[in-house]
């Protein structure tokens, strides 16, 4: 912010004083300095306001549902948040059917835990299959929503009848993956915060 309001018109004044041809990304330059200049407000209140309409349209379920499956379809953040709800709802299952409940209910407690609007409807479809008589782990796989793995030992679960021990593996690899994933994304925020200062 110092530099574009305050250093570089400095600089452009001296450059202009020489008349001289100035190169692309200099003109660049003062050009994106002008802007803030001029529309400095602009650029303080956009962040503010995006933020504002999104609140503003998760009161709107529908739509709510509809941007929660967009953040799935995200590149990198979107595996990311899908392992983490995935792990949360296969470890809350897993603790309510330990405890006695049934599986209507442990998918009841269980999406109550869960934050993306949209997964939380693939559980109330999971919900409905399973009360007309369909299997846990297929209904599961036909949402879309959930990874490979967490269908296969939905169904390693019910055919072994192990339910609690298969969803306790499923929580583990993810917790580890999890990690794994946001490290990795926290060491290339130096790097490409440096490739971009230098651009």
């Amino acid at each position: 912010g110092v530099m574009t309001a305050v250093v570089v018109p400095k600089v452009t004044g001296f450059l202009s004083a020489q008349n001289i041809g100035l190169p692309f990304l200099t003109v660049a330059l003062i050009k994106f300095s002008n802007f803030v200049q001029e529309f400095w407000f602009i650029i303080i209140t956009t962040p503010p306001s995006i933020w504002a309409i999104f609140k503003i349209l998760e009161r709107f379920p529908k739509l709510h549902v509809k941007i929660d499956y967009v953040k799935l379809k995200m590149p990198i953040f979107g595996p990311i948040i899908t392992k983490i709800e995935s792990a949360k709802f296969c470890q809350f299952f897993s603790m309510t059917f330990k405890s006695g409940l049934g599986v209507l209910e442990c998918l009841d407690s269980s999406s109550v835990t869960l934050k993306n609007k949209a997964i939380k409807s693939g559980i109330a479809f999971v919900r409905q299959q399973v009360s007309d008589g369909q299997s846990l782990s297929g209904s599961i796989s036909a949402t879309k929503f959930f990874p490979n793995l967490v269908v296969r030992m939905f169904k390693v679960g019910e055919e072994s009848g192990n339910m609690e021990s298969s969803l306790r593996n499923i929580k583990y690899f993810y917790d580890k993956e999890i990690n794994d994933s946001i490290e990795r994304i926290v060491s290339l925020i130096q790097p490409t915060i440096t490739i971009v200062m230098g651009g």
